[in-house]
């Protein structure tokens, strides 16, 4: 901001907040579109998946880092049965966490440096990063049990390189399908669906489900 005076400035974070806001209209967009997809799943929980979350009304937000008011920055949205965040899991029980990623070079600088809140004017060019789009599909494959969707899943242990064949946990206790993409190639809802349902078809092939996703 200091290569402009202080007016132009405001009227550039001013245009920036509006895109932002477009861009997550966008986003919910797609999140009712894979919950619609992905049925009988239904939302369970949603998180900052980079940084933390915006601190309630009671906390000082001057020690948070910037990135954590800005959610959905990088998030994840949980699909599950049950529509909540710890929930009994039975054996051959689907769930999709759906990962909407604003700046791949935001993620690269966490990646480097896990400690350190990333400085904006210091991320590699907006240019030359993406915005992409992830999906992950796990299935339970142990006893019935209680489970929490962040630590017995988003934050265990995964196969390295999984892609659309899956690959099972170290433990033996699921299993785990993965697929990316660059949402500058979704531009269109029809683009986006289609995206969906392939993973989507893949998930009830590969898994076998009782009761495909999806399913009337």
């Amino acid at each position: 901001m200091s290569d402009l005076d202080w007016g132009h400035s405001l009227a550039n974070v001013r245009k920036a907040y509006r895109v932002v806001a477009a861009y997550q209209q966008r986003v919910q967009a797609m999140m009712k579109i894979a919950g619609r997809e992905f049925e009988p799943l239904e939302f369970a929980d949603w998180m900052a998946t980079d940084h933390g979350m915006p601190p309630p009304r009671n906390k000082n937000p001057m020690w948070n880092w910037v990135w954590d008011l800005l959610p959905m920055n990088c998030c994840s949205v949980l699909l599950n049965l049950e529509g909540k965040r710890i929930w009994d899991i039975k054996t051959g029980e689907c769930l999709v966490f759906c990962v909407y990623m604003s700046d791949t070079a935001f993620w690269e600088a966490r990646q480097a440096h896990p400690r350190v809140s990333p400085d904006p004017d210091r991320l590699a060019p907006a240019e030359e990063a993406t915005t992409c789009f992830r999906m992950m599909a796990f299935q339970w494959l142990a006893d019935d049990r209680t489970v929490n969707c962040i630590n017995d899943f988003w934050n265990a242990r995964h196969p390295e390189n999984i892609g659309l064949t899956p690959k099972t946990s170290a433990d033996g206790r699921w299993q785990v399908m993965f697929v990316e993409a660059d949402l500058a190639n979704l531009e269109t809802e029809e683009a986006f669906t289609t995206h969906v349902r392939t993973f989507r078809d893949h998930v009830n092939t590969a898994f076998q489900l009782d009761k495909p996703l999806g399913a009337a």
